[in-house]
């Protein structure tokens, strides 16, 4: 485990999500927002995709969780996060970014620049490693530093660096096929990724009549991150 290697403590901003009751450091250094394996967001399968510690220690991971924040700033927050074997969970840079928060030491608040609503938070003498997507010691480390979304899980919550939109045109009517109940912790999952895909724009509840009562095949393969 990554959290057992010799690290030098650093003071670090530290908020509480209200709905996890988790504590979650806001680190700059870190390369991806993760939550640890001991909270109950935990896949149990031990994942291929792997992480690191700034030494290069390797870090394993659980999968991968959507959660719903609540810091206390009258709005809700989700996002995509790493299961990983660390001791607490990390908020990155880009989070505050996407959702304009501010973090200001000096007076140890969470600043909400959209609402100018505020949070205290508090400063914690943290020896949690910065975690990182790539080994710094790998020989394609300054590349891939360079497209830090290809080691990354997407995250449909950050706007794309282009232009390009797609879309299907359909005609016709939809493809049918028999019903065929999925077992319930695939269809549990299922459900809460087109709940998730619709909040995001990324699909919507069609208004063909048609569609609403047919039924389309569903099919779920096991993710690289241990997850459907």
């Amino acid at each position: 485990m990554a959290g057992a290697c010799a690290v030098q403590p650093s003071h670090r901003l530290c908020v509480t999500d209200y709905n996890t009751r988790l504590r979650f450091l806001i680190d700059t250094g870190a390369n991806i927002s993760v939550i640890p394996v001991k909270s109950k967001y935990i896949n149990n399968e031990c994942s291929d995709y792997k992480l690191y510690a700034a030494n290069g220690t390797e870090i394993k991971t659980y999968g991968i969780r959507t959660l719903e924040l609540n810091l206390g700033l009258r709005r809700a927050f989700k996002w995509t996060f790493v299961i990983a074997d660390i001791r607490q969970p990390i908020l990155k840079a880009d989070f505050l970014n996407y959702y304009g928060l501010l973090v200001d030491i000096k007076s140890k608040k969470l600043i909400d620049n959209l609402t100018n609503l505020n949070v205290n938070a508090s400063i914690i003498n943290s020896r949690e490693p910065a975690v990182k997507t790539v080994d710094e010691k790998h020989p394609y480390h300054s590349l891939l530093s360079r497209y830090p979304e290809i080691t990354k899980p997407i995250n449909f919550k950050e706007l794309p660096k282009h232009n390009v939109c797609h879309h299907i045109e359909t005609r016709g009517p939809p493809i049918f096929a028999r019903a065929r109940p999925l077992p319930p912790d695939r269809y549990k999952k299922a459900k809460e990724e087109f709940s998730l895909m619709q909040e995001l724009g990324i699909c919507r509840p069609s208004k063909n009549s048609r569609i609403q009562t047919s039924v389309t095949p569903v099919t779920l393969l096991l993710h690289l991150f241990g997850t459907f």
